[in-house]
C-alpha cells in the first residue's frame, strides 16, 4: 500500500488515438473504424482507465453504448455548416463590394 508522495514518479499520457471519418463495420474486429480497432489495441495494452474512458465516448458503437456514433454524425454536419458559412461570407463580401461600387 502506497502512501504519501512519490519520488521521481511522473506520468505522462501521452496517447495518440486518429481520427477518420471512416466508421467501419460495429465492433472491434479487422473490418471495424480504425479508433475502435486502436481502442481494442490500447484496452489489451493495458493502458490507463482515465484515457479509455475518454476514448470510449468517440468509439463507434464501442461496448453497447451509441455515444460515438452521434458525436461523430454532430461533428459531420458542424463541419458542412462551417465550410458552407464560408462560403456565403464569400459570396456576401462579393456582394458588398458591388453595392460599395453602385449604389447610389
Amino acid at each position: 500500500d502506497l502512501k504519501g508522495k512519490l519520488e521521481y514518479e511522473k506520468i505522462d499520457y501521452n496517447e495518440r488515438f486518429e481520427w477518420t471519418w471512416d466508421q467501419g463495420r460495429f465492433g472491434f474486429g479487422p473490418y471495424a473504424g480504425h479508433i475502435q480497432q486502436q481502442f481494442r489495441a490500447a484496452q489489451l495494452r493495458g493502458l490507463p482507465l482515465p484515457i479509455l474512458w475518454v476514448v470510449d465516448y468517440f468509439v463507434i458503437d464501442g461496448e453497447g453504448f451509441r455515444f460515438g456514433r452521434f458525436y461523430r454524425t454532430a461533428g459531420w454536419y458542424t463541419h458542412i455548416v462551417l465550410w458552407a458559412a464560408f462560403a456565403c461570407w464569400l459570396l456576401v463580401i462579393i456582394l458588398f463590394r458591388s453595392v460599395i461600387n453602385y449604389g447610389a
